[in-house]
């Protein structure tokens, strides 16, 4: 099983970054489209916003990676205050913005999602793993989670065998999404 998510605490957290500026996750593009940085009139510790948003990122992307295809996504995790008292600060002055963000891109992904052309991708990895796909060979097991992003450009970062993090564009071009499938999943053509 293929399940395509995009979570909204991921697409929070990268507005965060973005809306504040800070020097995280420089591997992931920025938002497309994007935010205007220093939209949030609130003094920050960068430096504590900095390791703050680390630590709740690496949070996130493990609970996706712990996500198996056909479970629900948590989408209840915002940064806690007593938790994270820079990112709640942060987070308190711009969570109306974030969360229109996130539920625009959200709208949008699932709007392209429904398209069944680029479903034909996972269709087909899922076919090739069926028996009589590969003439006598073994069914391989087919589990991954794919966290799609609304960043720039082509992006994928495999993070397990089970979890991959691509673009909107990855996702949209067929070739590139085969591809990042494929990685994630071991498999060459």
């Amino acid at each position: 099983m293929i399940t395509v998510s995009e979570p909204q605490p991921a697409v929070i957290a990268l507005y965060l970054r973005d809306v504040a500026a800070l020097p995280v996750a420089a591997d992931i593009p920025p938002l497309s489209p994007p935010v205007a940085g220093t939209k949030a009139d609130v003094v920050v510790d960068v430096d504590a916003a900095c390791a703050e948003w680390d630590s709740w990122w690496g949070e996130l992307m493990l609970r996706e990676e712990r996500q198996r295809p056909g479970m629900a996504s948590d989408e209840s995790s915002l940064p806690e205050p007593s938790r994270y008292p820079a990112l709640g600060r942060l987070t308190a002055r711009v969570q109306p913005d974030a969360l229109a963000y996130s539920n625009d891109r959200k709208r949008e992904a699932a709007d392209l999602r429904r398209e069944n052309i680029l479903n034909k991708v996972q269709f087909q990895i899922l076919r090739e793993a069926r028996p009589a796909f590969l003439k006598g060979r073994k069914a391989r097991d087919v589990s991954l989670r794919v966290t799609q992003l609304p960043v720039y450009g082509d992006f994928r970062q495999s993070r397990s065998e089970h979890h991959v993090v691509i673009s909107l564009n990855t996702y949209k071009d067929p070739n590139a999404y085969d591809t990042a499938l494929r990685d994630a999943l071991g498999w060459r053509r």
